[in-house]
């Protein structure tokens, strides 16, 4: 094992001093920060799309050589996703020796690619998806202000960790809403320590032009790259304006059916509001307490505020890495992925905790042969086969001509809505020896 990690991290070495991408977007952008120039426009390599803080997080990175920044960068990544398999693997304390044996080849197998595609392009999903799992899990320890920390950093960096508000909010976490929320603001106007209040205002606004998050630059995409909604519906339901097709698109190598209907513009955008809201609604449901829906409506305040000062109880503090949270969670990044526009392929980092999530029940359930019903035997053949194409899906693997037929029927993008419903189905109350799995 030692060996193939040595091996893994040279290849890793090798190819981010020799390449880069996205990595090269954020240091050029840091150095023109130092300049003092306008980090959202003439970049080279492409737009930069963070926060001014960001950029300044990366800025000593720009005295180096740029292909040592790019290895640094890598092995900071590689640190980070370590200790996200450490999170994940909390949760699953409960299974054999054996079993989590299992699961961890099992999670490894699924995760490989999606992490090799950003380490390569030295992306911020990892950075984003540990600062979101690590900041929930601390303040789910009664670390709200540590937790608090991290989470304000991963929505001043990326905005998508936004989610995690409706999880602290079912979970009466409100002192860690007051924290995050007063960490972001302060994030916001931090780097006019070292850039000058002036110019740090002025890219704020810059930032918030090149977002455009109310705009329409990216309501529809017409991308095979991007797993959300706002371009998985439109493949199927949208007709987008063709050019010739005897010239290749940028994207796509291939021209079979695909849509199913055709909408208008104005009915696909209520289809995708509703859709959002929908996913917006099975994440509430999914992290809202019983507590919650006992007892009149009109005392509800009360239960709100007994849940905030019961925060940090001892039970909560000693089951924080139930199967429960788990699962919660599972939901936050799955949501994230299909809500939020733009979210490519090396976003799909997100639907790792959902992949390790169903690995984790299957394997606690399939072990109780006489109480599986027909559903639940349906349910875990449906989540093997997709896990399995997603572990596989790479153009080293299959080719690049079965990769290119995936994304242009928006494999990943559908995974993430069939996930939605499997992950319902595998509630982590069928886990316990009193249920019964079958129901």
């Amino acid at each position: 094992m030692s060996v193939v990690a040595v091996l893994c991290l040279g290849y890793l070495i090798a190819r981010t001093a020799r390449d880069g991408n996205d990595i090269n977007v954020y240091l050029h952008a840091a150095g023109q920060l130092l300049n003092g120039e306008n980090i959202y426009a003439f970049n080279p390599y492409n737009f930069y799309l963070y926060s001014p803080l960001f950029a300044l997080v990366l800025a000593p990175l720009t005295i180096l050589d740029q292909a040592v920044a790019r290895v640094i960068w890598m092995f900071v990544n590689v640190v980070m996703a370590v200790r996200l398999w450490y999170l994940l693997y909390a949760f699953v304390q409960d299974l054999s020796l054996s079993k989590r044996r299992l699961w961890t080849i099992f999670v490894v197998i699924l995760s490989a690619g999606f992490l090799n595609h950003n380490l390569m392009l030295g992306q911020v999903t990892i950075l984003i998806l540990w600062l979101t799992i690590e900041g929930l899990v601390m303040v789910s320890k009664g670390k709200s202000l540590a937790g608090s920390v991290l989470l304000a950093l991963g929505i001043n960096f990326k905005i998508i960790p936004m989610l995690a508000f409706v999880f602290l909010g079912t979970q009466g976490s409100f002192k860690a809403i007051v924290y995050t929320l007063g960490l972001l603001l302060v994030s916001l106007v931090l780097p006019a320590l070292f850039i000058g209040m002036q110019y740090n205002t002025d890219l704020l606004h810059k930032w918030q032009s090149v977002i455009n998050p109310s705009g329409e630059r990216f309501a529809f995409e017409d991308n095979d790259g991007c797993q959300s909604l706002n371009a998985l519906l439109p493949a199927y339901l949208y007709d987008f304006e063709q050019p010739d097709r005897s010239i290749p698109l940028y994207h796509r190598n291939v021209y079979y059916p695909r849509r199913v209907a055709s909408v208008d513009h104005h009915a696909l955008e209520i289809i995708l509001t509703l859709s959002r809201l929908f996913v917006l609604a099975l994440l509430f449901s999914a992290c809202i307490p019983k507590s919650w829906l006992t007892g009149p409506l009109k005392k509800l305040p009360n239960r709100l505020l007994h849940a905030a000062r019961t925060e940090f109880n001892g039970t909560r503090q000693l089951h924080h890495h139930s199967a429960h949270t788990f699962w919660q969670l599972s939901y936050l990044c799955l949501a994230i992925l299909l809500i939020f526009p733009h979210q490519m392929k090396y976003s799909m980092l997100f639907f790792v905790p959902a992949g390790a999530y169903v690995i984790f029940w299957c394997l606690v359930v399939f072990d109780r042969p006489l109480h599986l019903s027909a559903r639940t035997k349906t349910i875990g053949v449906t989540a093997a086969m997709f896990l399995g194409i997603l572990a596989i899906m790479g153009r080293d693997i299959i080719g690049s001509h079965l990769v290119d037929i995936l994304d242009y029927y928006h494999f990943m993008g559908v995974s993430n809505l069939v996930f939605l419903g499997i992950l319902w189905y595998c509630h982590p109350r069928k886990l316990l020896p009193t249920e019964t799995v079958a129901r």
